[in-house]
């Protein structure tokens, strides 16, 4: 049987990676949002003004572009996720111990800002 800090650091772990991955999906699926946004306004730009019946329908796609999209849905439940399983850890744990596993969000985040954001990573000089 594993020693019961053994759980709570695997599942510090699990959790903040789950938070990060969260948050990247969640600035993901704004950015989708914002693009889906600017493609509906430039088609706008580009109508007649004599053109109601096409003018109305690019304004319901604008109110459907209001909704979040499922990225953005599904980096919330990762979010919420990690955090209730960051809370559980801590039943398991010392937070001396599991305070200083913070940081594998630091870098999680470099790989998530690369892969689900497409980012580019550089070295500070």
């Amino acid at each position: 049987m594993l020693e019961s800090w053994i759980i709570g650091v695997i599942l510090n772990i699990i959790g903040s990676i789950s938070i990060n991955c969260g948050t990247n999906l969640m600035k993901f699926g704004h950015d989708e949002d914002k693009r889906e946004l600017l493609k509906v306004e430039e088609e706008e730009e580009n109508l007649s003004p004599r053109d109601d019946d096409t003018l109305s329908s690019v304004n319901e796609s604008m109110e459907d572009n209001v909704k979040k999209s499922k990225v953005w849905y599904v980096g919330i439940w990762l979010f919420v996720t990690g955090s209730v399983i960051n809370f559980v850890s801590y039943a398991f744990a010392g937070q001396s111990l599991l305070a200083s596993l913070g940081t594998v969000q630091f870098v999680s985040n470099v790989f998530f800002g690369k892969f689900i954001l497409g980012e580019e990573v550089r070295s500070i000089d």
